[in-house]
């Protein structure tokens, strides 16, 4: 029996959620390894990844960092929508919200840094992927 051992160049823990269908927020972690990402959900409850889901860096379309959609009040927090490709078609994404400790900061300064590394890591296999700075639509 052979097992694949994958090693991951960043790992960002403790720093996002992710803002599901539901609109609710839900605890993932971040992988980045040299050819893919991965969005890890975390139970804290059973503290257990309970699902994951691996993401081709090529299928990265675009990376979108902005005030968090709302219908009313200022945005609270800065998010970061990865856009990819599944299966050849477009216009799937994760938004994912950083989990700030301070509640002066809107977290934006994380989310460009994680988005900096996924353009890096991109960079490295040859290909690009635009960062934009917008507001995000719900």
């Amino acid at each position: 029996m052979s097992v694949e051992v994958k090693t991951f160049s960043h790992v960002f823990t403790s720093l996002l959620s992710l803002i599901d269908a539901t609109h609710k927020d839900v605890d993932v972690l971040l992988l980045l390894s040299n050819s893919a990402y991965y969005v890890a959900y975390y139970d804290d409850e059973i503290d257990k990844v309970n699902q994951y889901q691996r993401l081709s860096l090529e299928a990265l379309e675009k990376i979108e960092i902005g005030p968090e959609p709302t219908l009313f009040g200022k945005p609270k927090f800065s998010c970061m929508r990865l856009h990819y490709k599944y299966k050849e078609t477009s216009g799937y994404f994760h938004t994912l919200r950083a989990v700030v400790r301070n509640p002066e900061e809107d977290g934006k300064d994380t989310l460009q840094c994680i988005a900096e590394m996924l353009r890096i890591t991109k960079q490295a296999m040859g290909l690009d992927v635009p960062i934009i700075e917008k507001k995000l639509e719900r």
